[in-house]
Formats: C-alpha cells, sequence, structure tokens
C-alpha cells in the first residue's frame, strides 16, 4: 500500500509539484524567522498585522481564564457558550445582516453551507476561479451546476436567461463568487451581479475572505460598498473568515434571520463540529472593534499597495502587474520557474510562495506576493528592485 503512494509522491516531484512544510520559529508579522534567520514576509494574510496584536493577546488569554480552553462540545449539544452569542451578534451589525453565525473555518462554511442550501431541481452558477472550498460544496450540493467563465457577465447573464426560461419559479439559482479572489487578487464586479440576481430573480453566495477588513469604509468587505443596493438584504448570503485580516481563527455566515435558523438546522459541518475554542470568539471579537478602532491599518495598508503599484509602473516591470487588493500574483507559468524564483527570493531573505496547480491552472505557476499594513516602504521597495533585476525570469 505504501508503495502506491510513493510512486504517487514521487511523480509530484517530477513534475514540481511536490510540497513540504517549513518551520516557523515566530509569531506571524513582519518578519518571519526560520532556522535562525529572518525573512522579509511576503506571503501571509495577516493584511492587517492584527495576528501578534496585544489587545486580542490579552483577550484571548482572559477567555481562556474564564472560559477554559474547549468548547466541549458542538453548539447544539451544550456548547453554545457566551462568547459565540456575543460575536455573532457584532459581526452580524458589522456586516448589516439580521443574523449570523460561526464556524471553525472557512472551508467548513463553504464546504457546509453550500452543499445544503439547494435541492435537486435548483441551480449554481460559479466563477470558473472559486476557492477550492467553494467547489468541494458545490460537488456535494444536490443541485446542477454551471461554470461560468471569470468575471464574464455576459455569459452569466446567458446562463441565468436560459435557466429562467427552462426551470419553474419556485425553483432556486444560487451565484457563487468570491469579493477578492485568492490567487489573482481581483475584485468582482458585484454590483452588477447583485443587478442581474434582481433581474433573474437569483441569489449569492459571496465569499469575502480576503476582502474583510481591507475593503470598505468600516473594512466590511466588498458587500458594505453595497449595502444600498435593493439585492443587498434580499439576496445576498456573506461568507467571511476571523483568520485573515482579522488575525484570529474561524468563519461565519451573515444573513437573514430565516438563512441562519435553516443553516443551524441543516449544515452538517456546523452540526457535527465541536464548536471552536471559545476564547477565539473573544480574540476574535476584540479584532472586530480594533478593526474600528484603528483604521490607520487599512490606510497604512492601502497606502503600501498604492506604493508597490507605483514602483513597478516606474520600474517598467514585464509583468502588467495591477494591484487591486493585497494579493499581487506574479505569473510565471512553469512550476519549476516558479518554484527557482521563489528559492532566489529565499536566498535573498524574501519570503515569497510559488503557487503550482491544482490551486492555479496548469501553466499559470505564480509568485503570490501579499501586502500588509506593518510593511514599510523600503521593504517594498527592494522586494521590487529584486523582482525588476530578474524580471527576465519572470
Amino acid at each position: 500500500m505504501l508503495s502506491f503512494y510513493q510512486k504517487h509522491l514521487n511523480q509530484l516531484k517530477t513534475g514540481d509539484q511536490f510540497r513540504s512544510l517549513k518551520k516557523i520559529s515566530s509569531p506571524q508579522e513582519r518578519i518571519l524567522s526560520h532556522q535562525g534567520k529572518d525573512y522579509l514576509n511576503f506571503a501571509s494574510n495577516n493584511y492587517l498585522g492584527l495576528a501578534n496584536h496585544p489587545k486580542i493577546k490579552a483577550a484571548m488569554i482572559e477567555g481562556v481564564e474564564r472560559y477554559g480552553v474547549g468548547a466541549g462540545a458542538s453548539r447544539l449539544i451544550n456548547g453554545s457558550l457566551q462568547p459565540f452569542h456575543d460575536l455573532e451578534k457584532k459581526i452580524a451589525r458589522w456586516k448589516n445582516s439580521e443574523s449570523a453565525l460561526l464556524f471553525n473555518s472557512g472551508y467548513q462554511a463553504n464546504l457546509g453551507v453550500l452543499s445544503c442550501l439547494l435541492q435537486e431541481g435548483d441551480l449554481i452558477l460559479s466563477d470558473e476561479l472559486n476557492h477550492a472550498s467553494m467547489i468541494d460544496g458545490m460537488r456535494l450540493s444536490k443541485a446542477k451546476k454551471k461554470v461560468y467563465p471569470h468575471f464574464d457577465l455576459d455569459v452569466l447573464k446567458s446562463l441565468l436567461q436560459e435557466a429562467r426560461q427552462e426551470m419553474s419559479a419556485d425553483q432556486k439559482i444560487l451565484i457563487v463568487t468570491e469579493s477578492v479572489f485568492s490567487m489573482e487578487g481581483d475584485i468582482a464586479p458585484l454590483q452588477e451581479i447583485l443587478d442581474l440576481a434582481e433581474e433573474f430573480d437569483a441569489w449569492i453566495y459571496l465569499d469575502e475572505a480576503h476582502a474583510v477588513g481591507v475593503l470598505g469604509a468600516h473594512g466590511a468587505g466588498l458587500a458594505e460598498t453595497l449595502w444600498e443596493h435593493p439585492a443587498f438584504s434580499t439576496r445576498l448570503i456573506q461568507m467571511g473568515t476571523l483568520g485573515k485580516a482579522l488575525g484570529c481563527f474561524g468563519a461565519y455566515i451573515a444573513a437573514s434571520q430565516v438563512l441562519i435558523d435553516f443553516l443551524i438546522n441543516h449544515t452538517r459541518t456546523f452540526i457535527f463540529a465541536t464548536a471552536l475554542p471559545p476564547a477565539v470568539a473573544c480574540a476574535a471579537s476584540q479584532a472586530l472593534e480594533i478593526l474600528q478602532e484603528e483604521s490607520e491599518r487599512r490606510e497604512r495598508l492601502w497606502s503600501n499597495m498604492r506604493f508597490f503599484q507605483e514602483a513597478v509602473s516606474t520600474l517598467k516591470l514585464a509583468q502588467g502587474i495591477s494591484v487591486q487588493s493585497p494579493i499581487v500574483p506574479v505569473i510565471v507559468g512553469e512550476n519549476q520557474k516558479a518554484l527557482e524564483m521563489s528559492q532566489k527570493l529565499f536566498q535573498q531573505g524574501f519570503w515569497v510562495t510559488a503557487i503550482r496547480p491544482p490551486t492555479v491552472p496548469v501553466g499559470k505557476a505564480r509568485l503570490r506576493l501579499t501586502l500588509m499594513s506593518d510593511h514599510q516602504k523600503e521593504d517594498i521597495k527592494s522586494l521590487v528592485e529584486f523582482l525588476n533585476f530578474n524580471k527576465d525570469d519572470l
């Protein structure tokens, strides 16, 4: 049996797709320590630098002292501790929704919710670059699935028109998209998608994992920019995570009370999972407060994003790099080239990860750069200068 797995691993190595773990011996901050050496961290989703914030750490410690370490059971048994309810209310207000429900991770939220929302005869329309967790959730759904090209609104509209001609009025359509795409860093045309949902009586499932904390006047994500849209409160289901810009762990769904009650009763990854450690909810609640109190963190992040864009434009890097979010992909192409470039960066003290298939399409291996509010302008300048010096390899 082991020989089968070893053969598969050897194939991964031959195709430059083998992955291994590198042990980090420091907090998740601007500087990472690995095997006694420090690296400038350009690979983290800790966009606002909150993962090691003293107030959040203090809230978590206090949560442990008051509620202990583990929740002890699933929420529906006796694991629904007070911090979960407090955090859900806070998230609902922040996301301008009737209610919210916590999940143990973004993966569990997407897997569980997308697999139970629809029934046979319903339809899912999915952007082709949606995250693996969303794809897996949709695969488990009994609904029919169709994929539309990335951000192609004409195809999406055509699929909606066709579906409404063929489907009965009580059959549901769900458009599934990320707001900020995790490997592309680009931003979905949400207003236009909301318009289409309103026109064709469809729902939208929006994964805000990489948008919360970053977009919106209060850091509530891309959806915050469209609170006034008529489809916002009636057709939008918002998923977000607590482990990226908020620096904690876990995820949530923000939606109507009716939908949240439905999920509590039908979502297997909620029903059959031990609840999060309560101290994690205490920490996340504090993170939401800091997000409002320290808006300068988001301002510094956007300042760094503008500085990066200006730097690559000035040096005229071969890549047409467009900085729309903290995620900046530099497409290299072949797996080996991406690995070699990542290793060069590593040797120069930059932690930048090579992303390869199946995470991204074949032939589109890349360096996935991520910016943080804690980066200094000199950090960004030195990275861009290194990329420019090696632009023939990009």
